[in-house]
C-alpha cells in the first residue's frame, strides 16, 4: 500500500512530466536558435523518458523490485539526457556569438527544474520504499 507521502512524490513527477510536454514549444523555440544538430534529439529523449516515468508510476504493478528498477533507470536516463541537452545548449551559447542567453535561458531553467524535481522526488520515493511506508 502506498503512503500519502509516496503518492505526493509520484504525482509531483507526473505533473513535472506533463508540464515539460506542455511547454515543449519553449524548448523548440530555443533549439532553433542553436547550431548543434543533436540538441533536438536529446530534448526528444528527455521528454519521452519523462513520459515513460509517468507510465511506470501509473501502472498497477508498482510493488515489485522490477518496478523500482524500471523507474530508477528511466529517471536516470531522463536526467542524463536532460543534462546533456542543457550542456549542448550552454556550450553552443558560449562558443557562438549569434546565440544570446535570453533566447535559451527559459528552456535551460525549465529543464533544470525538471531534472531537480525528478532527482528529489526519486530520492524521496526511494526513502519511502526502503522504510516500507
Amino acid at each position: 500500500m502506498e503512503s500519502f507521502k509516496y503518492k505526493i512524490a509520484k504525482y509531483i513527477i507526473v505533473a513535472m512530466t506533463i508540464m515539460q510536454l506542455a511547454l515543449s514549444q519553449i524548448h523548440i523555440a530555443a533549439i532553433t536558435k542553436v547550431f548543434v544538430l543533436e540538441v533536438g534529439f536529446f530534448l526528444f529523449l528527455y521528454i519521452i523518458f519523462g513520459l515513460l516515468i509517468t507510465f511506470n508510476l501509473m501502472s498497477k504493478n508498482n510493488e515489485s523490485s522490477k518496478f523500482l528498477f524500471q523507474t530508477t533507470g528511466s529517471i536516470f536516463i531522463a536526467v542524463a539526457t536532460g543534462g546533456y541537452f542543457m550542456y549542448l545548449m550552454y556550450s553552443d551559447y558560449k562558443s557562438n556569438s549569434l546565440v544570446e542567453l535570453d533566447q535559451i535561458q527559459l528552456s535551460l531553467i525549465l529543464v533544470g527544474v525538471g531534472i531537480g524535481t525528478y532527482v528529489l522526488s526519486w530520492f524521496y520515493m526511494l526513502i519511502q520504499e526502503f522504510r516500507g511506508e
